[in-house]
């Protein structure tokens, strides 16, 4: 497959590698019966962007921006658990939260469609999320490695209305949804209709996600 990912930061490396992290988290959960491997094991390390509102006014926003924090997966038996890392005040990673929801479940489900996709298998692509708070949006980046390729955008989670759950998306057209979403936003003085998952957590299942994609994407 030709998802690559981005190299870590040495400390996030030695500190992941260490594992005392997942083991704490294990001990500090063991009455929820959540089973941590051990091992170090990682799955589909990537960076997480997050963006501001205002961020929104410019669709250059993610060139060149450093990443806000770092996410991994890991096994706990027949799901995974995403550990978000962040940087505290003296600048050293450590862990924010703990997700195991339907967007996890989601990304899972996006990367198993990766493995199938014929694009995704001969195009070379970095791995990463954006994550827009203000309006709820929680995307997977697929970032273009030569100049003849185009970055993909896929939403994931919750979706508000103006994007589509799953949807293959241009830089150009996602950054101009986004646009709409923050302008229906300030209008409605922050109401967004969220279309998709509830918020409970989806039944986990074996099907893969039906795709859509922009016109102005190649064919999958």
């Amino acid at each position: 497959m030709a998802i690559t990912y981005i190299k870590i930061p040495d400390q996030l490396h030695q500190l992941i590698t260490d594992g005392a992290v997942f083991s704490a988290y294990q001990q500090d959960h063991a009455n929820e019966f959540i089973k941590v491997h051990k091992a170090h094991h990682e799955h589909h390390p990537h960076p997480l962007y997050v963006l501001s509102s205002n961020d929104l006014r410019h669709a250059d926003c993610l060139d060149g921006r450093t990443a806000d924090a770092w996410r991994f997966l890991k096994d706990a038996g027949d799901h995974h658990l995403a550990f978000e890392f962040h940087k505290n005040k003296e600048g050293e990673f450590e862990v924010h939260s703990v997700h195991e929801g339907h967007r996890t479940q989601q990304f899972e489900k996006i990367m198993e469609m990766f493995d199938r996709s014929l694009w995704t298998k001969i195009f070379p692509y970095h791995l990463a999320i954006v994550e827009v708070p203000a309006l709820y949006v929680s995307m997977v980046w697929l970032q273009a490695r030569f100049f003849f390729m185009q970055d993909i955008f896929i939403p994931i989670g919750q979706v508000p209305h103006f994007l589509q759950l799953n949807k293959w998306y241009s830089k150009k057209n996602v950054f101009q949804q986004l646009q709409v979403g923050l302008s229906h936003f300030k209008e409605t003085g922050g109401g967004l209709k969220i279309e998709g998952n509830s918020i409970a957590s989806p039944k986990r299942t074996t099907e893969l996600p039906h795709v859509e994609q922009d016109e102005d994407l190649p064919a999958l």
